[in-house]
């Protein structure tokens, strides 16, 4: 059986992997590649490519290598657990290619590094991530936390920036809107589609994380005191610890630290009934 023929079912036919626009997948253990050409809808203004592109394609080669790292998983249920991202250098107008390594399994979890490269061979990202491969979808043990932090429709009064972040780019593409951006908070909402899903009625743990990155950054922004508008992530660490479940994904941050050009924010991601998808911490620069 090839890489194809192991990993296309599970990971390459995801609607989200396929609006991605992931292209290639080929190697075989230890190193996995999963190519993404550039497309100018999966970018920032000025054609640099979305953190939460980078993020989802670490996640995607983290995905197949898991798979093709736990042989006869072929129909497993593979769920993000934790995310580490280093964000190397921005890329600008370039194909990028992840490398997935596998650096140790366990009964069903795995554990994997992945670097992407952008066009001209010089790495951009370094992550880890881990990863749960089971023969079926977990059952939870106990109810996920619940968060009651979202901005009701009535109180949404967009400012002028947030009209204009929401018309860019990736964040346009995956219809992301922004309820509130003020005093070092940030309020975001991505509703349900299904193009945005992994194929099991759940939003893809790459969309949540471009959701994430996102959230994280519009609080930066909202401290309102940025010298600049030259905007990057240089890293993000996420727990996953639900899915949406069909649902809407609310974002909520708020910026937690900040000297000089770099903001400390903390992240929660919520499904629409209140239980907590993820939470973590992002850090961002603005010059």
């Amino acid at each position: 059986m090839t890489v194809r023929d192991l990993v296309l079912p599970t990971v390459l036919e995801q609607p989200y992997v396929r609006w991605l626009g992931i292209d290639a997948i080929r190697g075989e253990a230890p190193e996995l590649r999963v190519s993404l050409p550039y497309r100018e809808d999966n970018s920032n203004l000025g054609g640099t490519l979305h953190g939460g592109v980078l993020a989802s394609l670490v996640i995607i080669a983290a995905r197949a290598a898991a798979v093709q790292a736990m042989a006869g998983a072929r129909d497993a249920d593979v769920q993000l657990v934790g995310l580490t991202v280093q964000y190397l250098g921005a890329v600008s107008r370039q194909d990028v290619e992840a490398r997935a390594q596998v650096l140790r399994t366990g009964r069903n979890l795995c554990f994997i590094g992945v670097e992407v490269l952008d066009g001209s061979g010089q790495r951009v990202t370094q992550a880890q991530a881990t990863l749960r491969v089971a023969a079926e979808v977990a059952a939870e043990s106990c109810d996920p936390p619940r968060d009651e932090v979202i901005v009701p429709a009535a109180e949404r009064e967009p400012s002028g920036i947030a009209r204009m972040i929401t018309r860019m780019g990736f964040i346009s593409r995956l219809g992301i809107g922004i309820d509130l951006m003020a005093e070092g908070e940030a309020a975001l909402r991505l509703p349900w589609r299904s193009e945005l899903s992994d194929g099991r009625g759940r939003h893809h743990d790459g969309a949540l994380a471009a959701l994430f990155d996102t959230t994280g950054a519009m609080s930066a922004f909202a401290m309102g005191n940025a010298s600049g508008m030259k905007a990057v992530t240089p890293a993000l660490h996420l727990a996953v610890l639900g899915d949406s479940r069909g649902q809407g994904l609310h974002g909520y941050a708020r910026t937690l630290w900040q000297r000089d050009e770099l903001y400390v924010c903390e992240v929660r991601i919520c499904a629409s009934d209140g239980s907590v998808c993820a939470r973590g911490d992002l850090i961002y620069r603005i010059t």
